[in-house]
């Protein structure tokens, strides 16, 4: 089981369910079993199961497990006024 419990800048939890967990869950070699919403308005809590070996699998593949889960996002600066 992994527990995510932040996710990037302008990522919501509903999206973030319905765009990467839920396909991830319905693909074949996806190594999603199941996720449970654990959190609240004030927090984020997923708690994900995944198959048997597959964390280790994720940790060794390229990025490791933040970009396989897509935890890492670019920020914009380009419209900052100090």
């Amino acid at each position: 089981m992994l527990s995510i419990e932040e996710l990037p800048i302008n990522k919501w939890t509903n999206d973030y369910k319905n765009d990467f967990l839920d396909v991830n869950l319905a693909v074949k070699g996806g190594h999603v079993e199941d996720f449970f919403d654990d959190g609240d308005e004030h927090r984020i809590k997923l708690e994900v199961h995944l198959e048997a070996g597959a964390l280790e699998a994720i940790k060794g593949g390229k990025g490791g497990i933040a970009s396989w889960f897509n935890l890492e996002a670019d920020l914009n600066l380009t419209n900052m006024v100090l």
